[in-house]
């Protein structure tokens, strides 16, 4: 048997007051579909935010050989960065909203069709996103001493000052969404230098600098749809529009995938630095870091994760074609 841990958060889904899932009922769902198809485990439950990397690091130590972890993109994006550069791999249960790694991997969102998925054990290693260096080393305002790992994307610009106040927001400080607001009334630019491989260097005025290392961030939206999590390269997209025609592309992407404009510049590069004259945030996956400058760079076949089987040929173009997914 393979040695398995779970970890797992007793409290997930009780933030929100709307929240349609049962925490009690999905841990107790969870347990018996993992037993339904003899899946051994240890469970490590979750106490503080933090625990996720902690435990999945722990269980690294003690020789297990998979980790599962049950929760959203943030809980995922956490466990990984335990498990980068490790021979133990990630399995996913989705229990998010978006699930953009789960998607971009052709994980199920039914639980139990993602327990299968785990099951079958079809283990793969793919590209991670690594901040390099920041001016202010902070992840959800706290100082590391460490590198940080990303699986979707990076974000410098008005979507990074977008996702700290709506981080604030959602922690129950109210007031920030009227910073939300102001953000989107004035809509600003910022002058950045972009430095990238092979001695490619340009200056530029942008509402929005997204670095992604796959194709899906957000609300499930595919801002860079021809990346793909095993090309070894980050995706560079330069925004430079209206207020209207970001909304209207956005709507477009959510409506109908992947969309080109004429104002969205893309680039591709091993290695990316951007400075700018004004210090801006910077946010990956969903968490807040520090300001500018900041550099980031691609870590190939850094992390060995546990994927699904995609059911149309579009779902394949998320890893290269010399390793299309098979059953």
């Amino acid at each position: 048997m393979i040695k398995t841990k779970l970890i797992y958060n007793p409290h997930a889904g009780e933030k929100w007051p709307m929240s349609f899932h049962d925490p009690a009922t999905r841990l107790e769902d969870i347990h018996d579909l993992l037993k339904k198809y003899e899946i051994e485990f240890d469970e490590s439950p979750t106490s503080a935010p933090g625990d996720v990397l902690k435990l999945t690091r722990e269980a690294v130590k003690a020789g297990y050989e998979r980790v599962l972890v049950a929760g959203g993109d943030g809980t995922v994006g956490e466990a990984a960065n335990g498990l980068i550069g490790t021979e133990t791999a990630l399995g996913i249960l989705p229990l998010g909203t978006y699930m953009n790694v789960a998607r971009m991997l052709s994980i199920p969102s039914n639980l139990e069709q993602a327990v299968m998925v785990i099951k079958m054990g079809n283990v793969r290693s793919i590209d991670v996103g690594e901040i390099v260096s920041l001016e202010e080393e902070l992840v959800d305002g706290k100082r590391v001493n460490e590198p940080w790992y990303f699986l979707e994307s990076v974000g410098i610009g008005l979507e990074a000052d977008y996702q700290k106040k709506y981080l604030s927001w959602k922690q129950g400080h109210w007031k920030a969404i009227f910073g939300l607001i102001k953000d989107m009334r004035r809509f600003y630019s910022v002058p950045l230098h972009i430095e990238l491989d092979e001695g490619r260097s340009f200056d530029s005025h942008s509402h929005i600098i997204m670095i992604s290392n796959g194709p899906y961030m957000g609300a499930g939206l595919a801002i860079a749809g021809t990346a793909k999590l095993n090309d070894h390269t980050l995706t560079i997209h330069r925004y430079r529009m209206s207020k209207i025609s970001l909304l209207l592309h956005i709507m477009r992407i959510k409506l109908f995938g992947r969309q080109n404009h004429p104002d969205v510049v893309k680039y591709t590069s091993k290695f990316v630095r951007v400075t700018s004259s004004q210090r801006r945030p910077v946010d990956a996956d969903a968490r807040v870091f520090g300001k500018t400058p900041v550099s980031l760079s691609i870590k190939p076949n850094a992390l060995k994760i546990i994927v699904g089987f995609p059911e149309v040929p579009r779902d394949s173009a998320m890893l290269s074609k010399k390793t299309i997914l098979r059953p």
